[in-house]
């Protein structure tokens, strides 16, 4: 493999948004570029899977084999015969290993990930096996060191991303799927930079930064904090910073952009 980006595509298919979103956005940290497409299209004829490697051209394929274990499995190998598809490696995804060595049996053409539920974390590993990371890629500088981020967002799988992210770039991370927990450790640890999900079950994101903001300096009211959500138009925008929020990180996430921002909000008094 070469070390430049252009040579390190990968094509991400599953049947999770959070999940789709949390790898490629931890991939693409790692140096890689991604494609992705939700299963579901695929398995409805709405998405042509040939017509989108074409275009493509992943060199790996992240697929989560879902049920009827045996006719997608099936599928995949009709798949791996193609002309496109044969110098692909595959890393494939399931939850369930008993059902599907039954349906299957065992296979050298690709690596099967086992969990319940596997993480962003466990495929992540997996690709680095097949397509190490350039020695170029592994000496980043680290713009965040000393930052302290508080990260609050309910989805296990986006808080592993943005805390592998932020880690990555030098930073300290504390991830919280709550609130109400983020506003008590904020408190506590009086972190650098808050950065919050906005669209919570419980609590929300402007639950969150309006009690922070009636907190006292000396407790933490003035904390720096950008909010993350799927809202991006000017309305929302506005209603975001109006809240106390000094950014407004739209997702999907631009990985360049969000180092910045918080290396930005660090730099506040």
């Amino acid at each position: 493999m070469g070390g430049s980006t252009a040579s390190r595509r990968v094509a991400i298919f599953n049947s999770r948004p959070d999940f789709i979103e949390a790898l490629r956005v931890a991939l693409e940290c790692e140096g890689f570029t991604t494609a992705c497409a939700h299963l579901a299209d695929i398995q409805t004829g709405a998405l042509d899977l040939l017509a989108f490697v074409h275009l493509h051209k992943p060199e790996l394929i992240i697929y989560d084999l879902p049920r009827p274990y045996e006719s997608h499995w099936n599928f995949l190998r009709l798949l791996k015969e193609t002309a496109s598809l044969k110098a692909a490696t595959w890393v494939l995804t399931t939850t369930d290993t008993k059902a599907l060595e039954a349906a299957v049996g065992a296979s050298g053409v690709v690596e099967i990930i086992f969990g319940e539920p596997y993480g962003v974390s466990d495929v992540v590993a997996a690709v680095r096996r097949m397509h190490p990371v350039p020695q170029t890629m592994c000496s980043m500088d680290q713009p965040l060191a000393s930052v302290h981020v508080l990260v609050v967002d309910d989805s296990p799988d986006i808080r592993e991303v943005l805390t592998q992210t932020l880690e990555l770039r030098g930073a300290t991370v504390t991830a919280v799927s709550t609130a109400e927990v983020a506003l008590d450790l904020l408190e506590q640890l009086r972190p650098d930079v808050l950065l919050s999900d906005l669209e919570m079950p419980a609590k929300d994101g402007y639950w969150l930064i309006s009690r922070v903001r009636a907190l006292a300096p000396a407790r933490g009211g003035l904390t720096p904090a950008a909010c993350l959500t799927g809202r991006a138009n000017p309305e929302d925008r506005a209603r975001v910073l109006g809240a106390g929020f000094q950014y407004h990180i739209v997702k999907p996430v631009d990985v360049s952009r969000l180092v910045g921002i918080v290396g930005i909000l660090a730099l506040k008094p």
